[in-house]
């Protein structure tokens, strides 16, 4: 694997075996001996989390600030990630999730700490991969943190609609696209009454001077997608969505009503046209 530009505050070493690790100098020495020896046979020294496309380890260390660092395998999605699985992941891509990951993070944007990569070729335009991040204790991905929501308290409500605007508007302003934004890619956890999100997976994300109006506007509608196809609608109702898409569109100077409703109607429009694929592939009734 030839040598790539890495963030200065990375540092990139090719294994006997031939895998090649990429590390933040910070930790380096720290997860060069309690983590890569064992992330291609973790039983035992990590947990083991099965969380969406693929399994998540959490190893715990003795570090005060490191503490607990999460390993995820790359893996593609959709309907080809599910035939071939960890097979064709692209090492150009994993190294686009560190130095977007560490530039978002060294922005002050709330993302994980990207700690590093270890890639593994298996043949020749096949790697397996491993994202190597710091865990954000205590958080919830949307999903699951909706499942204890109680959708009548309003106030409660409020505060997470506040935290996703200035998280995803934040991301936004400094020109960061994440084409894969849904609700399985946003972390919450509540803090002495404060409720604080966070954008994780920056497998896709690419970086920009700024975005368009149409590129933010896309984002909306995925994650808004993404909240009906979970059945998460039963805690964020559809009042509740058009609520924050008033909000985003005012803090980006787009506050007006004409505005506010065109939006509104391609979210609709972009999940009726999701459930109607569904039931068109006979995966759901009518």
């Amino acid at each position: 694997m030839s040598k790539m530009k890495i963030p200065d505050s990375f540092s990139q070493e090719s294994k006997p075996d031939g895998s090649t690790v990429i590390l933040k100098n910070k930790y380096k020495d720290m997860l060069q001996k309690e983590v890569i020896p064992y992330i291609k046979d973790p039983d035992g020294k990590a947990e083991k989390i099965n969380k969406g496309r693929g399994v998540i380890f959490r190893f715990s260390l003795a570090d005060n600030e490191l503490k607990n660092v999460i390993v995820r395998q790359n893996k593609r999605g959709g309907l080809f990630g599910k035939i071939i699985g960890s097979a064709g992941c692209s090492k150009s891509r994993a190294f686009n999730e560190v130095v977007n990951n560490n530039a978002a993070f060294e922005k002050g944007l709330a993302v994980p700490e990207m700690l590093g990569l270890y890639i593994n070729p298996k043949s020749i335009g096949n790697y397996g991969v491993f994202i190597i991040t710091k865990e954000i204790v205590g958080t919830k991905d949307l999903p699951d943190y909706l499942e204890g929501f109680d959708r009548t308290d309003y106030a409660k409500k409020g505060k997470l609609l506040e935290s996703l605007l200035d998280t995803i508007k934040g991301f936004h302003d400094e020109g960061f696209y994440h084409p894969d934004l849904n609700m399985t890619n946003l972390l919450a956890r509540e803090d002495d009454g404060k409720i604080n999100t966070w954008i994780v997976d920056f497998d896709k994300v690419t970086h920009k001077d700024s975005l368009s109006y149409k590129q933010r506007r896309s984002n909306l509608i995925r994650l808004t997608r993404s909240l009906v196809k979970l059945r998460l609608d039963k805690f964020i109702s559809a009042s509740d969505r058009l609520r924050f898409i008033n909000m985003y569109l005012k803090a980006i100077n787009k506050g007006e009503k004409r505005g506010a409703r065109k939006l509104s109607y391609a979210c609709t429009g972009s999940i009726r046209r999701h459930f109607l694929i569904k039931i068109l592939l006979g995966k759901m009734k009518y």
